[in-house]
């Protein structure tokens, strides 16, 4: 005789299956429906049951037919337990015969726990009726209901029969199931690593921060190793994104400053490599999401303060500051062709000229365009439309004259377009606007020769947030320092505004509103070579693609030697006339910490995450207005789904 597993293979085998956990609500048995592989007429399976409503006392075995499926009297309150013998009947012992289920048919109701319970400590970790309290609560009461352990004074039926000793096995019951629910939370706190409640208590107790929606593997990384995230803390790991390449060994200096705008943007060169498992401490500290702008810089010392010819008290500007150069090389020279989203790639080549490692482009055909601004979205560059940017970089031109023109602005039509691509967080085109009259424009100039021939200028491209230099409108509040326009006329705030008041139509406007110079508009509205016109964000605006090409169209051929691109913030909203600062450090970050405010965050960071001899300043970005409305529609709709 052999049983394997669910197989019998010689006649007389028996299968014994029994129910592992009691069921609980069961008002009434109808059918059921069993599912074997075999039978035939000569080879089947001879099948009976047993049944038990309180998990210790059974019936004798019966015929396992609807009828008798359908003669157990049961309540929703009892446990009931069945047990299947399946015996191999008949004449024919060639093969197996194979048991794969059987299913009972019949009527359920949820036995509720109760308002006691749900209000107790149990009720946040298991139901009322849990596997382990009920099969712990029946093996003891099994073990009271024998001889030896309870007084024999207490009586019990002479037959052991639920019938006789209802009363007592009741009363009992209610005892091991009570003692059953201490146990199974002593077990539940034992592996507190396998529920996600507990382990988050156990984390916010040993002082680690995350964000509420971390899932259950990144929390359990973090207990697995806590010590290196303790380790981490005041190193460059802190800003670390998930599945960036980590420097386990670094130290918060200034060579590491990053910008989180590209996972290459760091630079470091000690430590052991390695991919983060999961976003750095202030990271999840923040509920960091991919798309939000965050800017991390250690500023040089002789940046801060009254430093003759790289700093002044009042300068807020962040032009000076390597730091957060967000384009695709730190250092002036172009170094690695391949990290930029090139178009027309095998036009462009590193040579050296004046001095300088430069992108050459070169030997354009006619009506094409080659240089800088593919529309590759995994090089694109992190922005947050509520801050201002500026691109820069330093182009030289050598053409052949003879197949150039002359525009209306006086220049000649030579070879070189300066623009910006943008996108949204998912990767989808999204129009700048031109920062003059808010129409659509993603380029500052097309198609421009430069006035200094065979040598290097400067150029300089501003894109500002989505909300500065805005048509007025008189329902609107303004803040002090925002530029609005009426009439073609611009206008600076000079003081938070009230609503309802007009520039220009009232004495008392002039309290609130003046007038720009011309001049100092023109150097603002315009880019660095007082052509062309800057651009503005819209507030969906996530990433941008840095347009800079040698443009053909026109057929002018001709060279364009591009050097020391860069992508910064302009400035910041405070001066830097910071003394013995030695390290100094500029954030910019968005809190999506529902937890806590910003002086909370401000004051962990100081306590838990930096050096001691760090001083800080956070630059706190709010959600942007498409943010905002996405929310809203959100909470709507739940709120919408919970009344329905």
């Amino acid at each position: 005789m052999a049983v394997i597993e669910n197989k019998a293979t010689e006649i007389g085998d028996v299968l014994i299956i029994r129910t592992e956990v009691p069921i609980i609500g069961i008002v009434t048995l109808l059918s059921f429906i069993d599912d074997t592989n075999g039978e035939v007429v000569n080879k089947y399976f001879q099948k009976t049951f047993r049944y038990s409503v309180d998990g210790i006392n059974f019936s004798t075995y019966l015929p396992l037919t609807t009828a008798a499926i359908q003669g157990i009297v049961i309540q929703p309150t009892d446990s009931l337990v069945i047990e299947y013998v399946y015996q191999r009947t008949g004449l024919d012992n060639s093969g197996s015969l194979i048991w794969n289920s059987v299913t009972l048919d019949g009527e359920f109701i949820e036995v509720l726990c109760g308002e006691a319970y749900e209000k107790s400590m149990y009720s946040d970790y298991f139901g009322c009726n849990n596997i382990c309290s009920l099969n712990w609560s029946i093996n003891v009461l099994e073990k009271l209901y024998q001889k030896g352990i309870l007084a024999n004074y207490i009586e019990r039926g002479s037959n052991s029969s639920n019938e006789q000793d209802r009363d007592f096995i009741d009363f009992w019951r209610s005892v091991t199931h009570y003692f059953a629910l201490f146990v199974c939370l002593a077990r539940a706190f034992g592996e507190f690593y396998s529920d996600e409640g507990l382990l988050k208590c156990y984390l916010e107790q040993r002082n680690l921060f995350f964000c509420d929606d971390l899932d259950y593997q990144g929390l359990y990384y973090l207990m697995q190793n806590y010590y290196d995230e303790i380790r981490q803390r005041g190193t460059i790991q802190i800003i670390k994104e998930k599945n960036a390449f980590g420097f386990i060994n670094d130290c918060l200096d200034e060579s590491q400053s990053v910008s989180l705008s590209q996972s290459t943007s760091s630079s470091s060169t000690s430590g052991s490599e390695g991919l983060k498992y999961i976003d750095g401490e202030l990271l999840r500290l923040l509920c960091y999401d991919i798309c939000d702008e965050f800017m991390f810089c250690l500023s040089k010392v002789e940046k801060l303060g009254w430093n003759i010819g790289s700093s002044s008290p009042l300068y807020g500007g962040m032009s000076n500051q390597n730091c957060v150069n967000k384009a695709y090389e730190d250092t002036q020279d172009i170094k690695d062709l391949n990290t930029y989203p090139l178009i027309n790639g095998g036009r462009a080549a590193i040579i050296t000229d004046d001095g300088k490692e430069v992108m050459h482009l070169a030997n354009v055909p006619n009506g094409e365009v080659a240089g800088v601004g593919d529309l590759d979205f995994s090089k694109a560059i992190k922005v947050d439309p509520q801050l201002d940017y500026e691109i820069t970089f330093v182009a030289k031109q050598d053409y052949d004259v003879s197949h150039s023109d002359s525009n209306s602005d006086g220049f000649t039509v030579g070879n070189l377009t300066f623009g910006c691509f943008a996108f949204n967080c998912f990767g989808a085109l999204v129009s700048l606007q031109n920062i003059n009259d808010q129409t659509d424009q993603d380029f500052f100039f097309q198609k421009v020769s430069l006035q200094r021939q065979d040598k290097y200028v400067y150029i300089r491209g501003m894109i500002f947030n989505y909300s500065k230099y805005s048509v007025f409108s008189p329902t609107s509040f303004y803040k002090r320092g925002k530029i609005v326009s009426l009439d073609n006329v611009y206008y600076r705030v000079l003081k938070d505004t009230v609503l309802g008041i007009t520039p220009g139509t009232t004495s008392i406007s002039f309290t609130y509103f003046s007038p720009i110079p011309t001049n100092e508009l023109d150097s603002t509205l315009k880019n660095s070579l007082n052509i062309g016109q800057n651009l503005r964000f819209k507030d969906d605006i996530n990433y941008i693609i840095p347009y800079i090409v040698l443009d053909n169209e026109s057929g002018a051929g001709g060279e364009l030697f591009v050097w020391d691109i860069k992508v910064k913030p302009v400035s910041t909203p405070y001066s830097h006339g910071f003394i013995q600062q030695p390290n100094f450090i500029h954030i910019w970050m968005k809190n999506r910490n529902g937890r806590y405010s910003d002086e909370q965050i401000k004051q962990i960071m100081r306590k838990y995450l930096l050096p001691y001899d760090c001083t800080f300043k956070n630059i706190m970005l709010e959600p942007s207005a498409a943010e905002l409305e996405e929310a809203t529609l959100e909470s709507f709709n739940n709120d919408f789904n919970n009344d329905f």
